[in-house]
């Protein structure tokens, strides 16, 4: 080769070399704009997971609370009728006990129509969530059990909604 065929092959070289600079600058910018994307994802799927144990959380902790508060009503009301029972076995006239089944089944009947309780456990959850506490809307066993006045039935189920008279 001729020292002209050198130098064009010299520059030629050359050109191609810078060409090949400023693509690997350009691929290098694209890789780092790509590890920028997969990271700014990665952070926001590990703060979406944490988001998604924390509320996951939180609904296993309600759903303790409601299924502990449900199994005390269910044994409250199985106090409930027992007593009803007895009130009924008692002396008291045949219209009197027969009313009173009547009210108790009802009352018995709605429940099962209600199996579904996530309302139930929705507003308990409001109502603690807003601060109120248990206290001012539980159901107070011991009332139930030893009333300060006197027991009415009808007024009781009319005011649990299963009887409108």
């Amino acid at each position: 080769m001729k020292d002209r065929d050198i130098k064009n092959e010299v520059e030629r070289l050359k050109e191609q070399r810078n060409a090949l600079v400023v693509s690997l600058a350009d691929e290098k910018r694209r890789v780092a704009d790509l590890q920028k994307a997969v990271k700014e994802q990665t952070d926001r799927i590990i703060g979406l997971e944490k988001k998604l144990s924390e509320k996951l959380l939180e609904a296993e902790r309600k759903e303790r609370a409601v299924n502990a508060r449900y199994a005390v009503k269910l044994n409250e009301l199985k106090f409930f009728s027992d007593r009803v029972e007895r009130l009924v076995s008692s002396n008291a006239p045949i219209t009197e006990k027969s009313r009173l089944i009547d009210l108790f089944k009802g009352f018995l009947d709605n429940i099962d129509k209600e199996k579904d309780l996530s309302g139930v456990a929705d507003e308990v959850a409001k109502r603690l969530d807003k601060g109120e506490k248990e206290e001012e809307f539980a159901f107070d066993l011991e009332e139930a059990v030893n009333p300060k006045g006197e027991l009415d039935l009808k007024k009781l189920c009319e005011e649990l909604g299963v009887y409108q008279g």
